[in-house]
């Protein structure tokens, strides 16, 4: 009898064993985020502090990200953000340093759109030099339009607060010439979408669509659109992206003839 207990002990260490590897490898890699903002942290094995495949507290598989050196203010803040593997919810700890350790000050739990991606970036959003956070939230336009859900760091409050709707808006990134968000949707051709950070909300400021060789130019002056059409030779659908939408500039030289 005894033998027996051994041997059904061993079977169960060897199947847990085997269940721990094949989870590690049926997990799918993280895609990097494409970003031109040289300030972005892109959350990989090499940038980040910590990312690994663990068991949280209630014993479920998550991939966590850990990181103390760049959100908010480096080395005073901690985050780790747990995404739980094949499901859609999230949840992250934000901590201060007392002393020679964390102390908790905020904690949120909630879910994203997919299940699979979640690729965390920690970068100034909003242009005030703290470093904030945003994840995957669903994909759009065939994997084009990486939509993503945005806490901005607030020294005020010491508390990452969501940035409601941005998750709505394409391909962010902060523009400092216009102290603007700037969006980026792909489509039969591209619209490139100028957004203003008001109080924890995003605002559409203007929009600059290009289609079959035209740009449609929308910009709202006093509560009202005003739209514009410029017709050009330029034949590209798609990697069109404008800088700013009066005057119209785009990413690149010599576009439009």
């Amino acid at each position: 009898m005894e033998k027996i207990l051994i041997f059904v002990f061993v079977i169960l260490v060897i199947s847990c064993s085997d269940y721990e590897t094949s989870l590690v490898n049926e997990i799918p890699l993280e895609a990097d985020s494409i970003d031109t903002d040289l300030d972005s942290v892109l959350v990989d094995d090499k940038d980040f502090e910590l990312r690994q495949i663990d068991w949280n507290r209630d014993s479920i598989p998550v991939i966590r990200f850990i990181d103390s050196t760049s959100i908010g203010v480096p080395g005073k803040y901690k985050m780790v953000i747990e995404k739980i593997v094949e499901t859609f919810q999230y949840e992250f700890w934000l901590y201060k340093r007392k002393g020679n350790g964390w102390k908790e000050i905020q904690h949120v739990k909630d879910r994203t759109e997919e299940a699979h991606m979640f690729d965390p970036i920690v970068k100034d959003y909003n242009g005030d030099g703290f470093k904030d956070l945003s994840f995957h939230h669903m994909t759009a336009a065939r994997g084009g339009n990486d939509l993503r859900i945005i806490f901005l760091f607030d020294p005020k409050k010491k508390q990452l607060v969501w940035l409601k709707n941005s998750e709505n808006y394409p391909n962010l990134s902060y523009q400092k010439e216009l102290k603007m968000l700037n969006g980026w949707a792909l489509h039969a051709g591209s619209t490139t979408l100028f957004l203003e950070i008001q109080g924890d909300s995003v605002v559409k400021k203007a929009t600059c669509e290009w289609y079959d060789s035209t740009i449609y130019i929308n910009i709202s002056k006093n509560g009202k659109w005003i739209e514009k059409e410029i017709d050009t030779t330029y034949k590209d659908p798609y990697m069109l992206r404008f800088s700013n939408f009066d005057p119209i500039t785009v990413t690149t030289d010599d576009v439009f003839k």
